[in-house]
């Protein structure tokens, strides 16, 4: 299986080096194997759109290079330099059923060949993807590989579940701890099991979660354990970085059993704030912080123990019960495929 390159989020920099050098470049009339002509144009004047947008060279009007070829017959390097090119990009296109493969050739008008890319695009309904991959590769001196962000994916990529889809599902498990605060009281913190499934849409996902809680010292003051579901979702700023943050929230409805008593239900509404490591590769991991507060209060009832016997027995109160809405702040990993 293929993944995308985890420097993929480096190559607008290493894009942006080029301006330093700032030449003109032409892109002339692509040669075909089973593509139509008209397609054939098309896509060169899209890349010497693309290519100058990326490298910040300064481009030969489209028309202006396609005259100038057909007045050197054919030559490219003359045509190069009757259209007053530095450069110039020539494509090779073959078609086969519904597939382009595309090779670009990058050219200086004097020194001749400078680098060579490749890639396939399904029909022209890849092609801007196709492009801006390939483009890139061009003006850095990488592979097409190493050039693929998160928005420019082909659709045979995403067919073949080789790459990043429009909705990818993501499955997780989660470790981490909770701490619940109660003005005046002390609650234990809690260790967090969990499996979640988020939904990514590129700039926002959202997310299912069911979780174990355990306490982590039931025999010393009041603990928290049981079960928690999370619906919620986020969003995360950038869609082409390989590290991102977000920021979002949701609900937790959760079964708890609060310091050995019977079984109750509660609700906590929570915000949340995290990184996403990894976020181009397969296999990626995240921590993620939590604060919530107990919307439906946690019962506990009082502590109490009996002293004497027979008729001088009598229960003595240890400690008073009452209900308590909990702020709980929490931390958790997640390693997600």
């Amino acid at each position: 299986m293929r993944i995308l390159n985890p420097k993929a989020g480096l190559t607008m920099l290493a894009a942006a080096m080029c301006i330093k050098a700032a030449a003109t470049v032409a892109v002339f009339p692509a040669n075909v194997v089973n593509v139509l002509p008209t397609q054939g144009g098309v896509i060169s004047e899209l890349m010497l759109q693309t290519f100058t947008q990326v490298s910040g060279e300064f481009p030969v009007q489209y028309k202006i290079s396609s005259a100038a070829l057909d007045s050197a017959k054919g030559n490219y390097t003359a045509a190069a330099k009757a259209c007053g090119a530095d450069e110039y990009i020539l494509l090779n296109i073959i078609g086969v059923d519904t597939i382009f493969q595309i090779e670009g050739i990058r050219y200086s008008a004097q020194n001749g060949p400078m680098y060579t890319a490749h890639i396939k695009a399904e029909g022209m309904n890849d092609v801007f993807e196709a492009l801006d991959r390939l483009a890139r590769a061009l003006c850095i001196r990488k592979t097409t590989d190493e050039t693929t962000t998160l928005s420019n994916v082909t659709k045979e990529e995403e067919d073949a579940e080789k790459n990043r889809k429009a909705t990818e599902r993501i499955k997780s498990i989660k470790f981490g701890f909770t701490y619940p605060i109660v003005s005046g009281e002390r609650f234990d913190p809690m260790a967090e099991v969990g499996y979640d499934m988020k939904f990514d849409n590129r700039n926002f996902f959202a997310n299912l979660g069911v979780n174990t809680l355990l306490a982590s010292n039931p025999a010393d003051h009041y603990s928290f354990s049981g079960m928690s579901f999370t619906l919620g979702g986020a969003w995360h700023p950038s869609n082409d970085r390989t590290v991102t943050p977000y920021i979002g929230g949701g609900m937790s409805p959760r079964i708890l059993i609060v310091s050995g008593e019977d079984p109750g239900f509660g609700l906590m509404p929570y915000v949340n704030f995290g990184l996403i490591a990894m976020r181009t590769m397969k296999t990626r991991f995240s921590v993620d912080a939590h604060v919530g507060v107990d919307a439906l209060p946690v019962h506990i009832t009082d502590i109490t123990h009996t002293e004497g016997i027979g008729l001088s027995e009598k229960t003595v109160t240890d400690k008073k019960g009452g209900d308590y809405n909990p702020v709980e702040i929490g931390l958790s990993m997640c390693i997600g495929w």
